[in-house]
């Protein structure tokens, strides 16, 4: 994302799970790191920043 996660955006997180909608949401593991734990060293930079 470009920018380092805030409280809030973990409890946007958090408040996802406590939502009624969210009741079939079970067993998962949710990384909430703005898409760092998707970057790979096998792909160019430029094309994981955009």
């Amino acid at each position: 994302m470009g920018r380092l996660g805030t409280p809030e955006d973990i409890g946007n997180v958090v408040a996802l799970f406590c939502r009624e909608q969210a009741g079939w949401i079970t067993g998962q593991v949710i990384y909430a790191d703005g898409g760092a734990s998707l970057m790979t060293p096998e792909v160019p930079p430029e094309i994981q920043f955009g």
